[in-house]
């Protein structure tokens, strides 16, 4: 059930918005490089939140913006794109495996999870502990039910 009061914000950090929205950034790099991106991609209207008008997102023109796409246009041809998620690993593969991969959105341009993977953060502290990553386990300590919960792991 969607919030009366969604904003653009709301909509843009969906996990699954971020990764369409980089998967779009790099299938342009692939087709008419940064150029592309600096006219702006047309995007559909619910990737914006449902009181925005725009229909384009652009990268503009800043230095440190331009530089990091210059970086990854460099691998365009073999990305892939990495969710880290506060769930089971059971429950996230499950939704890979079963429903994600299955979805078919039509009114998406260029959806395709193929590239999709995830991590679970019960895994990332998991490997922390067995290889005894004392300072990243330290800051899961600090910030220890922030991150995930002990038992979702």
């Amino acid at each position: 059930m969607q919030r009366e009061s969604q904003t653009d914000k709301d909509f843009s950090s969906n996990i699954f918005t971020q990764l369409y929205h980089k998967h779009r950034l790099v299938s342009a790099l692939k087709g008419n490089g940064i150029e592309a991106l600096q006219q702006g991609l047309e995007f559909p209207s619910w990737s914006f939140g449902p009181d925005s008008s725009r229909k384009k997102r652009k990268i503009g023109q800043h230095p440190v913006v331009l530089r990091a796409v210059k970086r990854i246009q460099q691998h365009a041809e073999n990305v892939f794109y990495l969710a880290l998620v506060p769930d089971t690993d059971m429950q996230v593969a499950d939704f890979f495996a079963n429903r994600l991969c299955k979805v078919q959105l039509p009114t998406v341009p260029e959806w395709d999870p193929s590239h999709f993977g995830y991590l679970t953060w019960a895994g990332v502290k998991s490997f922390c502990e067995i290889n005894r990553l004392v300072a990243t386990l330290e800051v899961f300590a600090h910030n220890q039910g922030q991150i995930f919960s002990e038992n979702d792991g």
